[in-house]
Order: C-alpha cells, then structure tokens, then sequence
C-alpha cells in the first residue's frame, strides 16, 4: 500500500463529515431539541462537538482499515469472519489466532471500560471454543497514546482469562505500538509523514486533535451553507421556551 492508497482511505472516511452533520442536525431537528436546549455550551461549541465526536469515530474506522490491509500486504491471513463476527481485528499470524478491539482513547469510566472488556473477553473465548487447537491472542488497540487510564484494569482483567486458559495470551498496544509488534514501522512513519502532516511541533501534540481540526476546518469552509443552516437550527432550538 503506497501513500496515495492511504490517502484514499482517509478521505474515504472523513469527506462526508459535512454529510454527516446535516443529517444529525438538519433532517433530525426535532431529536436534537434536548440536547441543545440544556446544553450550556455555545452554539459554535455544539457544532464543533458534534464534528470532533464524529472525526473520532471516522479516525477509529481509517485506521481499522489500513491496519488490516497492512497486515493483509505482510502476509497475516484476515479472517473472513470478521465483517460477519462484527470483529475490528481477526487474523492469523505466525500460526495465532488475533481478535482483537481498537478503540480511539483509554479515558472511560468505570461502567464504560467494564463492559468494554466484557465484549473483548466474550469475542475472544469464542474464537478459543471454536479453535481449541490454535494459539488465540486477546488484542486492545488504543489509537491515541497519551490516555492510559485504564491499563492496569484491562491488564488484570486479561490476565485472568489467561490464568484460567479462557484464552492463551493478550496485548494492549497504545498509538504505534501494534505497527512495532506486526512489523509495520514504516507504514507507521507513511501515516505520520504523507497522512496525518506530522512535524515537529506535531510530535508535542495529540495527533488525533491535529488531524480533526484540519478537517473541522475543512468542513466549515467547504459546507458553509449546510453549515450556516445548522447554527440557524440550534439558535432556534435554543430559544424555545
């Protein structure tokens, strides 16, 4: 995979953000009444919210696609279960068997990050029932390395599924750590150099903030129309009585 397929995916998850927006807000306007009429926040602050929120998300799905056709490129067999099984990472590797979650950043509470693992653990033993001969590997990737909240939590709770051979190991990888462990370090540095526009003042910085400002940028000066209507929208819908 070269730079320009990587773009390709890139723009494939975040050109239609304006879209997105819109139909959130503008075709749903009755639905956002509650949200925006108690919020304290800025109409501005919203629309802002709601595009940040949505980049996170599309920024979650880029990934999970090139870090699977990278792995597919390396010689890592993809499972074909995984679309069907809802699975964000199911391949084979060096005779293992990898399920796996990715997620943006380890920041949640305590109700969010148990289920969290719940969902992981219950994927990944039944792969193991399915495959009792094969090697199988828990794996929780969080994109964003600066948040690791959780880590100790997610380390013990696998570490107890290993201990009574629900599964036979697990890994927690944070930003370019799973590219080190698949061998993909120079598809990391693709990323950073032709993708995300690194430099070095980047390095200091949350590289997923970076890369949706740009395109919260973008959406305002490409879909100002759609844009102006959505803040005529919350202006209204906060002036109700």
């Amino acid at each position: 995979m070269n730079k320009n397929r990587i773009k390709e995916i890139f723009d494939k998850h975040f050109q239609s953000i304006g879209v997105s927006l819109k139909r959130k807000i503008i075709d749903k306007e009755e639905s956002t009444f509650d949200i925006f009429y108690h919020s304290p926040l800025s109409d501005n602050d919203l629309i802002s919210g709601s595009i940040f929120n949505t980049c996170n998300i599309r920024y979650g799905d880029f990934l999970e696609e090139i870090i699977n056709e990278f792995l597919s490129e390396n010689g890592v067999i993809i499972s074909p279960e995984k679309k069907k099984g809802n699975y964000d990472l199911l391949f084979e590797y060096n005779n293992t068997l990898y399920v796996g979650e990715i997620k943006i950043r380890d920041n949640h509470d305590s109700t969010k990050k148990k289920g969290q693992i719940r969902n992981l653990i219950d994927k990944v033993s039944f792969q193991k029932q399915k495959n009792p001969d094969k090697k199988v590997i828990a794996i929780i990737y969080f994109i964003d390395h600066f948040d690791k909240k959780n880590k100790n939590f997610y380390e013990d709770e696998l570490r107890k599924c290993v201990k009574s051979n629900t599964f036979d190991g697990a890994k927690i990888f944070y930003g370019d750590e799973i590219f080190v462990e698949f061998n993909l370090q120079k598809k990391w540095e693709i990323i950073k150099k032709d993708v995300i526009n690194f430099n070095k003042q980047a390095k200091e910085l949350n590289y997923i903030k970076q890369i949706i400002i740009n395109y919260l940028n973008k959406v305002v000066e490409d879909e100002k129309e759609d844009y102006d209507r959505v803040l005529e929208i919350v202006k209204k819908l906060k002036s109700r009585d």
